[in-house]
């Protein structure tokens, strides 16, 4: 995770293949896997990774959630959705719906999901809400979320530096101010 967290895919991959090599049946190192793929835009990996995961450990939380995102990522909307309903944990399920309902057309369900998410979740799921308002190119209110996160020490902020939802922050002069006080700059 450290490796991923540094942006290092190489060393990575070699340890959560290695870790797979040792125990096949890990759902979470499954899951690990997929979130360097993603990270590496190696989408069709990440899905492979995360279908496996699922395959594993069908009720876990996560997995669904993070594959709607990559299908969204990848064009596949609808299918997307259908994962995203199928999250068990409630933050990534709001988190995903947010996503791919906004990626459809539609606001007023993109925004039910979000304020979901911001009313029963704010206090620990801000860096969600950052990713979420950051792919709906929101860009100022993403950093507002992204600023909380960071004060609430929400641990989601280590992965900020090579987080792909993040992308639409990183034009803006803020970016780097904020992976400077990351420490990633």
């Amino acid at each position: 995770m450290l490796a991923r967290i540094l942006g290092r895919n190489d060393e990575a991959f070699e340890f959560v293949n290695r870790a797979l090599a040792l125990d096949p049946l890990s759902a979470s190192t499954h899951r690990q896997a997929a979130m360097i793929y993603w990270m590496a835009n190696r989408l069709d990996e990440a899905a492979v990774a995360l279908q496996a995961a699922i395959d594993i450990s069908p009720k876990a939380g996560l997995h669904h959630g993070f594959l709607a995102i990559v299908r969204l990522l990848q064009g596949r909307g609808r299918e997307a959705l259908e994962l995203a309903q199928a999250e068990g944990h409630d933050v990534f399920r709001y988190t995903s719906i947010a996503m791919v309902q906004h990626a459809l057309g539609h606001p007023a369900e993109s925004e039910a999901a979000l304020r979901a998410l911001i009313d029963g979740y704010a206090w620990t799921a801000a860096y969600q809400v950052a990713e979420v308002y950051s792919y709906r190119n929101e860009i100022d209110t993403a950093y507002e979320w992204l600023e909380r996160a960071y004060q609430n020490r929400d641990p989601g902020v280590t992965f900020s530096a090579n987080d792909e939802l993040l992308r639409p922050m990183h034009s803006d002069p803020r970016w780097r101010l904020f992976m400077q006080r990351m420490g990633f700059a």
